[in-house]
Formats: C-alpha cells, sequence, structure tokens
C-alpha cells in the first residue's frame, strides 16, 4: 500500500487495528481506488494462514449464487458435480473473505450470509449440518449503502453487521501523494522510462474519473506510445489534449451552480419573498431556498 496522503493513512491505521480484532470492515470508494489492494494488504497484515478469497458479487449467476458460495453436497440439484463442491466462503475459512460489489447480491441471499456472519456456520447446499468457519470478512461497495437500505435493496440488520469498521478511500484526484502512485505503478513494468516534473503535473491536473486503475491503463498507453527513456510533458499532452482537466470540472460545477442560483432567484422574484411557495415550486427544501439566497447575498 503505497501512500504518503494523510486520509490514506488513517484509512490503513484503522484497517490494520481492525484486523487484529477480527472486526468485519466495510471499504467504500469510487472505482479504481483500490479497494480490492486495501482488503489484500488487510489480510496480510493479520497473519492470518488461510487464504484471501475475493468475490465480485456482480459476477456470480444469481441462480447459482448460493451453491457458489456456500457449496453443495452430491446430488444437491440437476447437474451437481459428483462428490459436492467446497464453496468460495468455505475456501476462506482461517484466511479472509473479500465481497466486492456487496451492494449488489440478492436480497434473499442477504438473509442467508446474515445467518453465516451472526455464528460463523454454512450449511451447503443439499447438506443436513452446518460447518463452523473462522474468516475475517471484509467487504467493498462503490455506492452508499445506506441508501441502498432506504429503497429496500439491501438489509439494515446485514449493513449493521458487515460495517463494525467502516472506512472510504479517497479518489486519486484528492490525494496528495500522486507522484508516488505514478512511481510505484512504473516500477512494475520492465526497464520503465523516467518521467519529468513536468508530465507528472499535467497527470495530476487531470481528474481521473477511473481513479489508479485508470492511471495504470493510460501510462501503459503512454508508454507504449512514446517508447523512449524519458517521457516528458509533451509526450503527455499529446495523450490528455482530449481529457477534461481538474480546472474544466471545476468551471462545469460553478456554472451549474449558477444556473440553480438563477433559477431560485427568479422564483423569489415571482413570489415576491415567500420562501415557501419558491420551495414548493422547485421541489426543494426551505433550508436549500435560504442557503441559495445566502450564497447570492455573499
Amino acid at each position: 500500500m503505497v501512500h504518503d496522503d494523510p486520509a490514506m493513512e488513517a484509512v490503513v491505521n484503522m484497517v490494520e487495528r481492525a484486523v487484529h480484532l477480527n472486526a468485519p470492515i466495510l471499504i467504500r470508494g469510487e472505482t479504481g481506488t483500490g479497494k480490492e489492494l486495501l482488503a489484500d494488504y488487510a489480510h496480510i497484515t493479520s497473519d492470518r494462514k488461510g487464504d484471501f478469497v475475493a468475490v465480485n458479487c456482480a459476477s456470480l449467476q444469481e441462480t447459482l449464487i448460493e451453491s457458489e458460495l456456500f457449496g453443495y453436497t452430491d446430488g444437491a440439484f440437476t447437474g451437481a458435480t459428483r462428490g459436492g463442491s467446497i464453496g468460495l466462503v468455505q475456501q476462506a475459512d482461517e484466511g479472509t473473505l473479500f465481497l466486492d460489489e456487496i451492494g449488489v447480491m440478492p436480497i434473499q441471499l442477504q438473509a442467508k450470509l446474515l445467518r453465516f456472519l451472526d455464528r460463523c456456520q454454512i450449511r451447503p447446499v443439499g447438506a443436513t449440518a452446518d460447518i463452523q468457519l473462522d474468516i475475517q470478512l471484509i467487504s467493498a461497495s462503490n455506492s452508499d449503502l445506506s441508501k441502498a437500505v432506504q429503497l429496500g435493496n439491501f438489509r439494515a440488520d446485514l449493513l449493521y453487521r458487515i460495517n463494525s469498521i467502516e472506512v472510504v478511500l479517497p479518489p486519486l484526484r484528492e490525494r496528495t501523494d500522486f507522484h508516488l502512485i505514478v512511481n510505484a505503478i512504473l516500477e512494475t513494468f520492465d526497464n520503465p522510462p523516467q518521467i519529468e516534473p513536468e508530465a507528472i503535473k499535467l497527470l495530476e491536473d487531470y481528474h481521473w474519473p477511473g481513479n489508479i486503475r485508470e492511471l495504470k491503463s493510460f501510462l501503459i498507453r503512454l508508454l507504449v506510445s512514446v517508447g523512449k527513456e524519458t517521457v516528458c510533458a509533451k509526450d503527455v499532452q499529446l495523450l490528455l489534449r482530449n481529457l477534461p482537466s481538474k480546472k474544466t470540472e471545476k468551471r462545469q460545477r460553478n456554472n451549474l451552480a449558477d444556473q440553480e442560483m438563477g433559477i431560485v432567484l427568479a422564483a423569489y422574484a415571482r413570489h415576491k419573498g415567500n420562501i415557501s411557495a419558491v420551495a414548493r415550486e422547485l421541489g426543494i427544501s426551505r433550508n436549500k431556498v435560504y442557503k441559495k439566497l445566502k450564497e447570492a447575498r455573499s
């Protein structure tokens, strides 16, 4: 976990303490921020002798998801492998189970996962007895699961169970150790070129919506297209020229905020200062109307 950023340092310290208490961890963050990398680091830190088993809940077949997670016995269903199969959860016994994109797990299966977390026991499909396990659970989501609870797509009791410790990975655009991340990625390649400071500054100016994953993909394209020992600012500009910078993104947000303020002020004038009438017409809260008026006067 290469980092020299205060927010990342706080996340790493929290995870290190959590795994030694065997507390369930929920990692939140945008796509590509390194949730699985952090989970793998947590497993290594825990000194557990079992395996690190990563499960992408979005890639599991809904019709087979229970048998894939909890396993099945011989003859449990048509097409079952002779002799049965050990599920992914049991494969993580005495190790770490990482459930990525847990927010997309079917609501029916969430009840079975909750039962497992309460007792640390599983019952394979077709079995009549439970199996006791010892697992460090780490879950991850790029969305706000509390909103999923409100929409009825995620069980509240399961959320309370998996987020004993909740950490949020900062997006790449907010990290203060960008140059270290670039160098760490380059070191994974054979004979990587040097990147001039001006070139790194240009990379840092881009907002990277895909975060570290997008940065790594971009660096691969950069190295292939340049093909020389030193990468300069001009080389980076050629690939970045069609991508919006942080300044462009901020300017777009400011323009949107100005448009919203104009709409509120126009409604405020039409209703002769009646805050409640403005809120009703625009479908927003009175507090938001007051906030926009305060911004306009500042």
